[in-house]
């Protein structure tokens, strides 16, 4: 089930995953999430917000907007399957409000192969989700450390595209596994905080430290 959503890049645009930044290397990125999240938690609402160009690309006014719009729409739970190792007051003022109204978090980790925090992963109260293999071994691309949450598939994940079905790696595809499980908890459970959505995720998940 799809909601109109809305185009922080251009408003009177509809959030379409189209191409329009110079090589359009992130186009189908924003489809590919979204048909994991509807894999997993089928009956959940998605409401695409678009805050990044073809290239991936935006600014973190347009993120920020992002978000405001998710919260002031009725969001129960924020996929950021995007970061940046730039710290943002805007973006996280946002992020605060959003935990604030008990919205779940959930971010990419980031695929730098590093311990280098990036935002929203790292900020506080977000899920942030690295990548791992079938074998419970950390993809190579992931980048870890102590503020990662939470791990889930990221390899060769089929989804949908903008042309039908591809497969994609990344810790971007990881994150909608998890935002997928907190609707499912939201859904089982009406009246289920975000805290303890967050800790129902952590404490049912095993060890792969």
């Amino acid at each position: 089930h799809y909601l109109s959503g809305h185009n922080v890049l251009n408003p009177a645009l509809p959030p379409d995953d189209i191409p329009d930044g110079t090589h359009n290397s992130g186009v189908g990125h924003g489809t590919m999430v979204a048909g994991i999240v509807a894999r997993i938690a089928p009956g959940a609402m998605i409401m695409p917000v678009r805050v990044l160009n073809g290239d991936g690309i935006g600014t973190a006014l347009g993120v920020a907007k992002g978000i405001a719009f998710a919260l002031g729409n009725g969001a129960h739970v924020l996929n950021m399957s995007f970061g940046t190792k730039t710290k943002s007051r805007t973006v996280n003022s946002m992020l605060d409000e959003a935990e604030l109204a008990g919205v779940v978090l959930v971010a990419s980790a980031g695929n730098d192969d590093a311990n280098i925090p990036q935002q929203p992963a790292a900020g506080k109260g977000a899920l942030a989700t690295a990548a791992v293999e079938a074998d419970y071994t950390k993809s190579s691309y992931s980048s870890y450390g102590s503020f990662v949450r939470v791990v889930a598939p990221g390899s060769g994940i089929r989804s949908t595209y903008v042309t039908g079905y591809a497969s994609w790696s990344g810790t971007s595809f990881a994150a909608p596994f998890v935002a997928g499980q907190a609707a499912l908890l939201l859904w089982a459970a009406p009246g289920i905080t975000s805290d303890d959505v967050r800790s129902a995720i952590r404490h049912t998940a095993h060890s792969v430290d």
